[in-house]
């Protein structure tokens, strides 16, 4: 059972709608997983949110609930505020108020989603085929304009199909 970073009393579990929090009955303190945060703030915030428990390096004077290693301190400007988070459970804390300050936001559709993420496979394939018709035209490029250059070709030998000529005399 998750125990209070403040008080050390045992988190109540509390569902809701956005899923499944940790609430102290004591402090006011709330600790939230990231994906529970997009579902009540949306993907932007909980991206921005995501980048700060990643690049924090502060680390805080609380536990973190679950797991009991020391939690990192962030700040995040909309709205300003400094928040605590394992990056290891992927848990924030929130003190008492601090929640009610998180603005509403909107989380995407995961068809949504899908039809982005293909639209993006689409045109990095359309890249691919243009980038490997434009080689192939590099490569087949004039045949050769004396006939007797056909001749290594046709036995099999390696041939060279642009040459850069000589760099320097041997």
């Amino acid at each position: 059972m998750p125990n209070c970073p403040n008080c050390m009393v045992a988190l109540r579990t509390v569902r809701q709608r956005e899923g499944i929090f940790f609430n102290c009955d004591k402090c006011g303190g709330r600790a939230m997983t990231v994906p529970q945060m997009r579902r009540v703030a949306g993907d932007k915030f909980a991206v921005q949110l995501l980048r700060q428990i990643n690049s924090a390096t502060k680390t805080s004077s609380r536990k973190c609930p679950c797991c009991c290693l020391m939690m990192k301190q962030f700040q995040i400007t909309q709205p300003m505020m400094t928040l605590d988070a394992c990056k290891h459970c992927g848990l924030i804390w929130f003190e008492a108020r601090e929640f009610e300050e998180i603005p509403e936001g909107v989380v995407e559709a995961p068809d949504e989603l899908e039809l982005r993420g293909r639209e993006i496979l689409a045109v990095h394939q359309l890249e691919e085929m243009a980038e490997q018709q434009r080689r192939e035209e590099m490569i087949s490029g004039a045949p050769p304009d004396q006939g007797w250059k056909w001749i290594p070709a046709f036995l099999g030998l390696p041939v060279k199909i642009e040459d850069a000529g000589l760099s320097h005399w041997p």
